[in-house]
């Protein structure tokens, strides 16, 4: 099968998302899959940028690639989940925090301070509604996640907990480096 797993990349930034999506990639290696990492450069500031974000994602054709099928799309987070495929698998680590349960906390609540953000808000929150919701099948990857989830948009997805990097050193018969 070809995997196409969707993730937006902040430059010169790495964090436990790209962990994640790393690891992915090499389980579905492992299971035989064609799979591979589509990102775009990612940007939040100020928070206009990130409606054309939302448009970016949004727009991109992955049906096919070099005139292949792609069979599957799998999306870890905003604003990647809001790519359009017939077979789109969402495994959500999270939503954009602060249009959410950050969004009036005095350290973190960046859109809040803006004359526009409001509005940019908003449109965050009916763009999950509804890329989430046309996703064949919704997972999160705590039970953190799902809880905000159905909070914040009213949507439940199953838990899906990520494999450990240290998975191959732990059912090793020698599990010592």
């Amino acid at each position: 099968m070809r995997i196409a797993v969707c993730h937006p990349q902040a430059p010169f930034m790495a964090g436990g998302a790209e962990g994640h999506v790393r690891g992915l990639i090499a389980a579905l290696r492992e299971a035989g899959h064609d799979a591979e990492t589509v990102s775009m450069p990612f940007k939040w500031y100020p928070p206009s940028e990130l409606v054309h974000q939302m448009g970016g994602w949004r727009s991109v054709d992955l049906s096919e690639s070099n005139g292949e099928p792609i069979d599957l799309v799998v999306a870890l987070k905003f604003p990647a989940y809001l790519v359009r495929h017939p077979n789109k698998v969402v495994w959500l680590i999270h939503q954009h925090r602060t249009a959410y349960e950050l969004w009036d906390d005095p350290e973190l609540g960046d859109i809040i301070g803006y004359p526009d953000g409001a509005v940019v808000r908003s449109l965050i929150h009916s763009a999950d509604r509804l890329a989430l919701g046309e996703a064949s099948r919704l997972f999160t990857n705590s039970e953190n996640v799902r809880g905000r989830l159905d909070r914040s948009i009213g949507l439940d997805a199953e838990v899906l907990y990520h494999r450990s990097p240290l998975t191959d050193r732990l059912l090793a018969e020698d599990p010592r480096p």
